[in-house]
């Protein structure tokens, strides 16, 4: 077999890209900014509905779920939950972006943030991408953004037609538009349905996520109990109306909704509660002691029934300052000291 001196010095024409060139990392880089400002926007549409949400199931589950819904208000203020910012908001945000994208450029091949950077989703020979070929690209996207998008940078600069892994998955390009034929153009019409279809389907991603996270926590909220066992004055011994008296308060404790909370004591007259001591808890369930002055309430003229303290024991999960998830009261009869009793009845303080 001879090999002629053309064959030596013409490369195979063959051996380059086939079909449309693909387009580089910062456009479409711009393009994925833009889509994630959108993502935002869904959020701060959706997150709302999902709360509106809570409060309707509030009304069904009863105090535990107002605790829950509290808790995540809470951390919406303080943790930023429209930004994603703790794992279930960012697995919510990850998998509306999925969906949204997977519709878009399945459906047309533009996302927003594409279409206003005059690029699309192609298929390797020019033809529109499917809608299999949008999910494949758009799950193979959280490969991509291993190490904050340089894995994903650096297949788009090393391939020979700018592909990511999500595109030699899906047997996709990405293209100006432009460049297009007219043959493989879709529709402006197609174009406004797959970005209705994409926020719709992103928006019940996230308010089925946030819902699914309240109801979570509903469930755990309606495990935290207390219960106070005794409360004993230190040291024993007769005391007036109006006196500041040491306590030592016991309490047992089931905490499930958060990893942390407070046991708040709070000395209780009328309408008004006076705080009085805390105890910062642990996730679990066990017996707390703390030490806490109390404030004796003054006699009030013209009552029949003998004084009494009113001693109120309230569980926080971490971060709720507005809702307790469980609350208990003891109440503790002031009764005249009787000189021959060998010491205080059980739920009774004696003053002189």
């Amino acid at each position: 077999m001879t090999t002629s001196l053309l064959d030596l010095t013409d490369p195979d024409p063959d051996s380059g890209p086939k079909g449309p060139e693909g387009v580089g990392v910062l456009r479409r880089g711009l393009a994925r900014l833009v889509d994630l400002g959108v993502v935002g926007g869904v959020w701060l549409v959706a997150a709302p509905v999902a709360f509106l949400l809570a409060f309707a199931w509030a009304d069904f589950f009863g105090p535990p779920a107002y605790a829950a819904l509290e808790k995540l208000m809470a951390d919406s203020d303080s943790r930023g939950l429209l930004v994603g910012a703790t794992i279930v908001e960012r697995l919510v945000t990850l998998a509306a972006i999925v969906v949204m994208h997977s519709l878009w450029e399945g459906l047309h091949g533009s996302t927003p943030g594409k279409r206003l950077c005059g690029i699309t989703v192609v298929s390797e020979d020019g033809a529109p991408a499917s809608l299999v070929a949008g999910i494949k690209r758009s799950v193979a996207f959280l490969v991509d953004q291993i190490g904050c998008g340089l894995l994903g940078a650096y297949r788009i600069n090393e391939s020979p037609r700018s592909q990511r892994i999500g595109d030699d998955w899906a047997d996709t390009v990405v293209v100006r538009i432009r460049d297009q034929g007219p043959g493989s153009r879709r529709a402006p019409l197609r174009f406004a349905a797959a970005i209705l279809a994409g926020l719709l389907a992103g928006g019940a991603v996230v308010v089925l996520g946030v819902s699914a996270r309240i109801v979570h926590h509903t469930r755990l909220g309606a495990r935290d109990q207390v219960t106070v066992v005794s409360a004993l004055q230190k040291p024993p011994g007769p005391f007036r109306a109006g006196e500041t008296v040491a306590f030592v308060v016991s309490a047992t404790f089931a905490l499930e909704s958060a990893p942390l909370g407070t046991l708040r004591l709070f000395v209780l007259d009328g309408d008004v509660s006076t705080p009085a001591g805390q105890q910062a808890l642990r996730r679990g369930r066990g017996l707390t002691n703390f030490e806490a002055p109390v404030k004796i309430p003054e006699h009030r003229p013209g009552y029949s029934q003998p004084g009494v303290v009113r001693l109120g024991v309230a569980l926080f999960p971490a971060r709720n300052v507005h809702a307790p998830s469980a609350h208990h009261e003891l109440e503790i009869q002031i009764v005249p000291c009787d000189p021959m009793a060998a010491g205080e009845t059980a739920g009774q303080l004696c003053t002189g």
